[in-house]
């Protein structure tokens, strides 16, 4: 097997790329191809109130406007393809536009109104927690782990957003450093480690793990407090710096 390590080569794509040649995806055509494009979400949070495509539809070359109501219906947690009725976040996809060609069905989603309603938005999850805080999601602020039983009596896990909130003073007691009694968890698990292996992990989070994946660490006394957006962070964050995490809960 041949080696490349410690010498110089060119890769064979690069002539390609050098001069034009090399073809992408974008560059090759089908006969009976359209063309989509998303209209999506101006805003953090809201609702859809309505919309009306029937300009958009009546341009030659648009082939049709696909909204949440021609997909399946997908159950929380999950976010659905097009928002249905409510927005979560900037840049939600809303509706798909598909046209004989890019510049008509950029022109078409210019042609189509939405009539929106804001709903507080937050990206605190201790904002979201405090009493009276504003939830992510219609359905609530925190991702929940549900089991029921099966057939058989075998067991089938699942999730469901729901609101939780703390009493003030634990709010209050966990920005101080101090363990957040009375505060409802979501999931929690012991483990154990160095505080130098968690300094360190506070170390790299800045600039090796997403923004969100530590959202808060209290390091003052164990047990070790630790803020997650969500589950999928906090797995990505385990098995780099074995974390010693007394509580995990996420906010969505």
């Amino acid at each position: 097997m041949s080696t490349h390590i410690g010498k110089d080569f060119t890769p064979p794509c690069v002539p390609g790329k050098v001069t034009g040649e090399i073809k992408y995806a974008e560059d090759y055509k089908a006969e009976g191809m359209v063309f989509a494009r998303l209209l999506t979400s101006p805003m953090p949070s809201g609702r859809v109130v309505s919309i009306d495509a029937s300009a958009a539809l009546r341009m030659d070359g648009v082939v049709g406007v696909f909204t949440a109501d021609d997909l399946p219906p997908v159950m929380p947690p999950a976010n659905p393809a097009l928002a249905s009725d409510y927005i979560t976040y900037v840049g939600q996809p809303i509706l798909a536009v598909a046209a004989t060609s890019e510049e008509i069905a950029e022109t078409a989603l210019d042609r189509i109104r939405i009539d929106f309603e804001r709903r507080d938005f937050v990206v605190d999850p201790l904002e979201s927690l405090s009493p009276n805080g504003p939830d992510a999601y219609p359905e609530g602020n925190a991702l929940v782990r549900t089991q029921e039983e099966g057939p058989e009596g075998s067991p089938i896990v699942g999730a469901q957003i729901k609101s939780i909130k703390w009493p003030q003073s634990a709010i209050d007691a966990l920005r101080a450093g101090q363990e957040p009694a009375g505060a409802e968890f979501t999931n929690e698990w012991s483990s154990a480690i160095s505080k130098r292996a968690l300094l360190r992990l506070q170390r790299s989070s800045k600039s090796r793990l997403s923004p969100w994946a530590i959202r808060t660490i209290l390091l003052k006394q164990e047990p070790v407090w630790l803020i997650g957006k969500t589950g999928n962070a906090i797995s990505t964050v385990l098995p780099r710096a074995r974390v010693p995490i007394t509580r995990v809960w996420p906010a969505c």
